[in-house]
Parts: C-alpha cells; structure tokens; sequence
C-alpha cells in the first residue's frame, strides 16, 4: 500500500471514528443525565400516560419544580383544589432515566410537616415520571 493510500484510509478511519463520538453525545444530551427535564409542572396520569380527569375525579396530584431547585405540590378533587397543599425545596441524583429525588417540605397548610424530608427513587421514560406509585406527565 503507498503512502496516498494509507493517508486516505487513515483520513476515513478519523472520520469514522469523529461520527461515533459526535453521535454518542448526542445520546448523552437525551438522557437528561443532569435531571433538567424534571423542571415543569406535572399532572397525575396512568402508567400509560393517559392524564387522569381533575374535573371528575378524587384526588388527582399536581407537581410544579422549578429551575430554582424549589417546588409545589398539590392536588385537585373534582375540579377544586384541596385545602391541603404544600412547598418545597428539591434536589435530584439522576442518571439516565433514573434516580433519587429529595424533597423539603419549606411551607404546608399542615404545619407539622413543615421541615420533613421525604426521598425516593424515580424513572422518567416515555415522557413519563413515575414514583413507582403515581405517575406524572406534563402537559
């Protein structure tokens, strides 16, 4: 093989190998491997993202993250919202689609709960965020 040739292969070989990688940050960036996609309000859905009705139904939960790393939550029974809401700071260890999200609960209309942290683990796939007991969808 001479010389030409060789630089020609190794020319394509780089840009095989430049296409790969660009291809597999591009992946990287739809993980949302940092969490920003939790940020937005969510609305209580089935696990097959079909939104449950808060015109009709008990009890449907509402969830706001903010970029701030803060929050609310609160849910809507039969077209009005609950007496019972509260605010939060929250952070998130998410890899992937997947991970832990921890709340603070900062202001409640239950005063006893004002300072308790709860934390759990979430996956996010399909446009879905489920808690393993509720699901969330933006809309």
């Amino acid at each position: 093989m001479n010389k030409k040739n060789l630089w020609s292969m190794m020319a394509i070989l780089v840009i095989a190998m430049l296409s790969i990688s660009l291809a597999s940050c591009g992946s990287d960036d739809d993980n949302n491997e940092n969490g920003s996609f939790l940020v937005g309000e969510w609305y209580e859905c089935d696990s097959k993202g079909v939104f449950r009705n808060d015109a009709t139904e008990e009890e449907v939960y509402h969830l706001r993250l903010r970029a701030n790393g803060t929050g609310d939550f609160w849910s809507v029974s039969k077209g009005k919202e609950d007496a019972y809401k509260y605010s939060f700071e929250y952070s998130s260890n998410i890899k992937g689609t997947s991970g832990t999200l921890t709340l603070t609960i900062t202001s409640s209309t239950d005063a006893s709960e004002i300072g308790k942290i709860e934390s759990g683990d979430v996956t996010f796939e399909n446009g879905i965020l489920s808690t393993g007991e509720v699901y969330y969808k933006k809309k």
